[in-house]
């Protein structure tokens, strides 16, 4: 799917402005400062702790001590602690908004995927989209348990 489908703004504009592209447009909406902020979303920082691989500036590390508890192994409690709510992070009110958010979540995978297979390819994260029943649309990332095997 075209990411830009969505914009009709961007349509609008181009219609009116037939010699310019998106990377014209895009300075419009955006600065430097807010786009470089936005990487940190799709090329995120791991920081290590007791053996887990959590997402540096995620809003769940203050759960961490409680999902300790409850969390059954270290993947379980990565992909709790790793996870992304993105419906609550931006305004999601429309069909559109949430297509849009479910587009995103796309991107962001997909960005993760080989960020995090160039950036920290000794870890084998998995990152995984789901819609949250109250939540909507989330992402996260774990790494798989390998299970220990007498020798």
């Amino acid at each position: 799917m075209n990411t830009l489908e969505y914009f009709s703004d961007f349509h609008d504009w181009k219609s009116k402005k037939n010699d310019f592209s998106l990377l014209d447009y895009l300075p419009l909406k955006i600065n430097s400062e807010q786009l470089l902020l936005a990487n940190l979303l799709f090329f995120p920082k791991l920081v290590e702790e007791d053996g887990c691989f959590f997402i540096e500036e995620s809003r769940q590390k203050k759960f961490l001590e409680q999902a300790k508890n409850s969390c059954k192994d270290k993947s379980s409690l990565e992909k709790y602690i790793n996870c992304i709510f993105l419906e609550c992070m931006f305004i999601c009110k429309t069909d559109k908004d949430r297509k849009l958010i479910q587009h995103l979540a796309e991107h962001i995978k997909h960005s993760w995927d080989l960020w995090f297979k160039e950036k920290y390819p000794e870890l084998n994260m998995v990152t995984e989209i789901y819609e949250d029943e109250f939540d909507g649309w989330c992402i996260t990332c774990y790494q798989i348990c390998k299970l220990k095997t007498d020798q």
